[in-house]
């Protein structure tokens, strides 16, 4: 059967049990739109001239005079706040460079705040007693000896 109502004509069969009956209504299934990208924030870093240590990073605090440098960066975060890291490999294993580091921060005016070991590698962070800095290092188990990554931040 077809009935007009307003100029539209809708449809209806009859129903198994004998009354007229409008079609079902067809699901509509609505996906939720994407979440946008990440966008990228904060300042970028800036690196080094492959071989050459970023400007501002203190040379004492790498421990292992034979390590070779393989990156270097800085990040600036206001004119207060700065970053420098370093990335070294060395022939030395995690335990002993782990160690030399909670030696060096624990005898040296630096608060030892973080220790962390998660499989091959093991994490410190200090802050300096005297000045507003901090120093992460982490050392990681590499096919020989380690690669060792230290971030100063200056307040």
């Amino acid at each position: 059967m077809v009935v007009l109502i307003g100029g539209a004509a809708v449809f209806f069969w009859p129903h198994p049990c004998g009354v007229a009956c409008a079609p079902a209504p067809t699901p509509v299934v609505v996906a939720p739109a994407p979440a946008p990208a990440p966008k990228a924030s904060g300042p970028a870093p800036i690196y080094a001239t492959q071989g050459t240590l970023v400007s501002g990073f203190p040379k004492a605090l790498l421990l292992d005079s034979r390590a070779t440098l393989m990156n270097s960066f800085s990040i600036s975060y206001s004119s207060t706040t700065n970053e420098t890291t370093g990335v070294w490999a060395s022939n030395a294993p995690v335990s002993s460079t782990f160690s030399l580091y909670q030696f060096y921060f624990s005898k040296n005016g630096w608060k030892i705040i973080e220790q962390t070991s998660r499989g091959n590698t093991r994490g410190i962070s200090a802050v300096n007693a005297s000045s507003s800095t901090s120093a992460s290092v982490v050392i990681e188990a590499a096919a020989k000896g380690s690669t060792i990554t230290i971030s100063y931040l200056t307040r």
